[in-house]
């Protein structure tokens, strides 16, 4: 509650900052607040203290909506890796999640919270007695910052809109009608479609006024001067023309100021060309030759004549020009940038010594060591990785990101998900730790990376694609259902490592790959993360999965069911009356002979009133009980249906 409660304060206070009434008092020391519009907006900025002070606005204003959902994303970690102080993050770091703070953590809540609040407070502002502009571009600053594709498409939409209808508030309008639209084509958390649709319908409702002149056919455009009527106050337009407020304050000591535009002198009074190139020069969003061509108006000069007297002075203003050759990187390129940085330190290399075999003990010749990857999953040092990296091994090694090397014990292993928790102890070192996701909601065609250390290649980062979701891959004794499929290159050395999606969620664990050459041959696959935390609180408080045990060792796959084999001495089966075959013995002409009759063994093809087909249905469905419930059975003893009540037990020892 404190987390949230100190992001609502700074971003009310951050979104309020009247940047642009600040710089026109510092620049022109006129309120702009008389001048045209009355606006505090970038436009009217522009209109009363020239075009690099109504850039500096729309950028300043971009910043005022971005900085608290970055803020926001930065309090909802709890490992508080950006070092910020302990009070503001949703719990000190290692602590347990309240409910509430689980809530707005895995439903990315406190983002939207403080891009909202900046809206308001830039509508609102408490240094303008609680008055303020439209909150169109602080509210874009905040898209981009929730998801920088769906942000910049929105404003890119705008930037169009402007240079095509020339009225600002139609494009501020059209962007708050498909911002929400955006972000969910560029699969955001459902949390940041939600906040695009509401802070869309506020900027709309902001803007009531012009579209009231927009039906009346009264809305000026950019560049048309607007004659106020006697007697009323300025438009709360910031699209509106000159007013005599600024004639007046434009006025030189001796005379009146005539200004005029030269003829075709179009790029001036085009606030979405200014724009855009404002933006070319000041922070390099797009680059390249040739954006800025002949199609385009060019500068002009703008010459002001005075009525002083005799004469007159001239004053050339050249609008910035498109710089050539601006490095271009695309939304794709900025989240792959984006999820290394921020998780690669997360990603460990695992290199596991297996005891000796007798023949390398016989001719002395040493185990080769066996590489895979693994995940940080905690500030104390445990590290999630897969049980085949670490399975018989006699010495672990851990590497972190920046070389440094630790000993690492194991702490527990599940076979049958083939996952495995080691632990390092880092001492007063901090270590960066990865974020679970939630592989339920996983679709084909989403977005993956892999980080690992593939042929002993230290964190190497692939991308891909979900190739499939559902898959069922064998694991020892049992299959693995819901297994995720990939096409992102996983090779030897890939094992263990996360399975990342575009907000570096954990979506699974690296296990296997199908190919003839022990290569990727673009068929990977990775545990889903739903299993895994299932999975590791168990092995890191018990070293081992504490299942309910049936007490059946092993099972014949039927026509009919499953012949129980045998049975566990002492367990549940063998206290509930459950039978294997029976062995007869008997001699004949002094020979022993030992006869095995099959008709005596109970054929399970049922449990709970549910068909049973194969092991994995009979074991999938006795995970879903708990040690101690009791579970009926379906048996055929001989050729008769017969119910037989079991409780199960607890065992550590996978089924």
């Amino acid at each position: 509650m404190i987390a949230i409660l100190s992001l609502i304060i700074i971003a009310f206070v951050v979104g309020g900052i009247p940047t642009g009434y600040w710089l026109v008092k510092l620049l022109k020391g006129v309120d702009v607040r008389t001048v045209g519009s009355g606006s505090t907006g970038a436009t009217n900025v522009y209109r009363a203290a020239g075009p690099v002070a109504g850039i500096s606005v729309l950028l300043l204003d971009l910043l005022k909506g971005a900085f608290p959902v970055l803020l926001g994303k930065a309090m909802s970690d709890p490992s508080n890796p950006w070092h910020l102080p302990e009070f503001m993050c949703l719990a000190l770091p290692g602590a347990t999640l309240s409910l509430v703070a689980q809530i707005v953590w895995q439903y990315n809540i406190l983002p939207p919270i403080g891009g909202m609040v900046s809206m308001i407070g830039h509508s609102k502002s408490i240094f303008m007695k609680f008055q303020g502009g439209k909150s169109a571009a602080t509210g874009v600053g905040t898209l981009i910052a929730c998801d920088f594709g769906a942000g910049m498409s929105t404003f890119l939409l705008w930037m169009i809109s402007v240079a095509i209808f020339r009225i600002v508030s139609v494009a501020s309008i059209l962007a708050g009608l498909t911002c929400a639209v955006f972000m969910y084509l560029w699969h955001a958390p459902w949390a940041f479609v939600v906040y695009a649709a509401m802070g869309g319908g506020y900027v709309i409702i902001r803007h009531r006024s012009n579209m009231k002149r927009l039906l009346e056919g009264t809305e000026p455009k950019l560049g048309q001067k607007h004659k106020s009527k006697e007697g009323d106050a300025a438009m709360d337009n910031e699209d509106s023309g000159s007013t005599p407020a600024l004639d007046s304050a434009e006025k030189g000591a001796s005379g009146t100021t005539d200004k005029k535009i030269t003829p075709g002198d179009q790029s001036v009074t085009s606030m979405g060309s200014l724009i855009l190139s404002g933006l070319l020069a000041l922070s390099g969003i797009i680059g390249g030759a040739g954006i800025v061509d002949a199609a385009q108006p060019q500068p002009k000069q703008i010459s002001q004549k005075t009525a002083a007297g005799k004469g007159s002075a001239k004053a050339a203003i050249n609008l910035p020009k498109s710089p050539a050759g601006l490095p271009v990187l695309t939304p794709e390129e900025v989240a792959n940038i984006r999820v290394y940085k921020m998780y690669s330190p997360s990603v460990v290399n695992i290199t596991a010594v297996a005891a000796p075999t007798p023949e390398q003990l016989m001719f002395g010749v040493a185990p080769s060591p066996d590489t895979g990857s693994g995940s940080i999953i905690s500030p104390e040092g445990y590290i999630l990785t897969n049980n085949h990296v670490i399975n018989n091994a006699r010495m672990v090694r851990v590497t972190l990101f920046d070389g440094s090397s630790y000993p690492a014990k194991v702490i527990g292993a599940d076979p049958d998900n083939d996952l495995a928790v080691i632990k390092i102890e880092p001492g007063s070192k901090k270590l960066t730790t990865v974020k679970f996701g939630d592989s339920s909601r996983l679709e084909v065609g989403r977005r993956v990376y892999t980080i690992g250390n593939p042929f002993g290649l230290e964190l190497t980062m692939t991308s891909g694609i979900i190739s499939s979701v559902g898959r069922s891959l064998s694991s020892g004794n049992r299959v693995i259902k819901g297994v995720l499929q990939t096409d992102a290159a996983i090779n030897p050395g890939n094992s263990g490592g996360p399975l990342l999606d575009t907000q570096g969620n954990v979506i699974g664990v690296t296990t296997a790959i199908y190919s003839k050459v022990q290569q990727s041959s673009g068929i990977g696959f990775a545990i889903p993360i739903n299993i895994v935390k299932r999975v590791v609180p168990q092995l890191i408080a018990h070293g081992a999965v504490l299942r309910p045990n049936l007490g059946i060792a092993k099972v014949l796959p039927t026509e009919l069911g499953l012949m129980i084999v045998m049975v566990e001495p002492d367990g549940p089966a063998l206290q509930a009356g459950l039978k294997g075959p029976q062995v007869q013995r008997f001699e004949q002409n002094g020979w022993a002979f030992q006869k095995v009759d099959n008709s005596a063994a109970d054929t399970i093809v049922g449990i709970d009133n549910q068909p049973v087909h194969s092991v994995d249905d009979l074991l999938s469905y006795v995970e879903t009980k708990k040690p101690g419930q009791v579970v009926t059975l379906s048996v055929l003893r001989q050729g008769k249906l017969t119910k037989v009540p079991v409780k199960l037990a607890e065992s550590k020892v996978n089924p």
